[in-house]
């Protein structure tokens, strides 16, 4: 029998990310099971900004390993059970005084910012470009603001009711489909999100509309620097793979940052829509390309002269280890040398900048830093190249909105889900609002 966790709906797949080191100890050893419509939605809005383009980026890697699987939501949470359940809250919320609403409100706020707008996504975000931070700290700002609005007794209904509403929705889905999966033979023992949910699951509870220990919520890591974040990471996924085929098996979340940076996202974005419109000739010239860039990164003398150096870095590891005495030594000196090939290969990359296009380089790299890439060498490279070709295809209106709405916890509560039991249209007005960096 398949072990399982359940993401939320419309989980906030940055802070996902950023936080997968506190995820480990409960996802060990099980597959994160994601709505196939969030992933969709993240690979479509890839060719919008840096930020989604590295969260495709790290869900296919994830993926690839095993890790992550994505199944339609929709078909375990019916339209039926949804408006039953929107009934029932709406009851409940109505039954809730005003001082009850607020409180509940502002601990879902407090939670959200330590989640999802904390130092270490900070960090993730100031590793993109300056409007990227900038974007990030309004989002944190506005929040803040909406916060102090509730504590002064000046919330109105968006950002107090509203959100509440948000919250219970969220959490009854995600009970459903766990009941649901637990039912067809998936073994899913809890579904998993920020700590802004732990009231309206304690609620839901004391009401019998849930089951009872069906949710968790992580710890939050106390980290300093995105090198650590980077380490924490890719060990622990390296642990959590199933039949993992290497030690080495990193998950490199450091590079996808790295990656990025040293490319320009424009011309990526040009290059790619470019592909699109050409027919399978140009398809096979540029694998082969791909081909060559790869070979050209892994055969450079500076590169098999720093692996064959690695050893020099057990101090450095075992400084690490000190610090995080719960991971094995050995693996973080492994993981210590992928690094290093990490570095070594992005220095390479103006030197191969005048001979290939960036959008050739981004595949390239991508293949390289993904181990499985040594297991089937022909597929893995025609799948990533789908992969970019297929991200950077038009982006719908929907789409668009949703990322709007992602943004702001005023219209966030406004714009209505699928799984809050209201079945009208995308609101009009959403579509004015103003364009910033992801708010989730």
């Amino acid at each position: 029998m398949l072990d399982a966790i359940v993401l939320f709906p419309e989980t906030s797949i940055s802070s996902f990310i950023c936080n997968l080191p506190a995820y480990a100890p409960k996802i060990k050893n099980k597959q994160i099971i994601i709505d196939k419509e969030d992933y969709r939605r993240i690979n479509k809005l890839a060719s919008e900004s840096k930020e989604y383009l590295y969260q495709a980026i790290s869900l296919k890697r994830l993926k690839n390993r095993g890790i992550l699987k994505d199944i339609d939501y929709k078909t375990y949470y019916g339209v039926s059970k949804r408006r039953s359940n929107h009934n029932k809250i709406n009851t409940i919320i109505s039954e809730t005084d005003d001082g009850t609403i607020d409180s509940l409100t502002i601990d879902g706020y407090e939670n959200w910012i330590s989640y999802a707008r904390n130092d270490n996504k900070k960090l993730i975000y100031k590793s993109f470009d300056d409007e990227s931070l900038r974007s990030f700290m309004m989002s944190e700002n506005n929040a803040q603001i909406a916060l102090n609005k509730i504590k002064n007794g000046g919330g109105d209904s968006a950002l107090t009711t509203d959100y509440i509403e948000r919250l219970f929705s969220k959490v009854m889905a995600a009970d459903h489909i766990v009941e649901r999966l637990n039912q067809g033979g998936i073994s899913v023992p809890y579904a998993m999100d920020g700590k802004e949910y732990s009231d309206a699951v304690k609620i839901l509870a004391e009401n019998k509309l849930i089951g009872k220990n069906r949710f968790e919520f992580p710890n939050m890591m106390d980290l300093n620097s995105f090198s650590k974040i980077q380490i924490l990471i890719d060990q622990i996924v390296s642990e959590m793979i199933p039949n993992s085929h290497s030690e080495k098996n990193s998950y490199v979340a450091g590079s996808c940052l790295s990656l990025l940076s040293t490319l320009d996202f424009k011309y990526i974005k040009e290059e790619f829509e470019s592909l699109n419109e050409n027919n399978i000739e140009n398809f096979k010239a540029n694998v082969n390309k791909i081909l060559k860039i790869i070979k050209k990164i892994k055969f450079t003398e500076d590169f098999n002269y720093l692996i064959k150096k690695s050893n020099n870095l057990d101090y450095a590891a075992e400084y690490v280890n000190e610090l995080f005495p719960k991971f094995p030594l050995k693996l973080l000196k492994d993981l210590f040398s992928w690094i290093i090939k990490d570095k070594n290969v992005f220095q390479y990359v103006p030197e191969i900048q005048g001979q290939y296009a960036d959008s050739q380089i981004l595949v390239g790299l991508s293949i390289f830093l993904d181990p499985i890439y040594e297991i089937n060498n022909h597929t893995c490279y025609y799948n990533w190249y789908e992969f970019f070709t297929g991200i950077f295809s038009r982006v719908s209106l929907q789409d668009k909105i949703w990322a709007d709405t992602q943004r702001d916890m005023n219209s966030w509560t406004k714009e209505k889900r699928w799984f809050d039991g209201w079945f009208g249209q995308w609101s009009i007005a959403i579509t004015k609002c103003k364009k910033t960096s992801i708010f989730n």
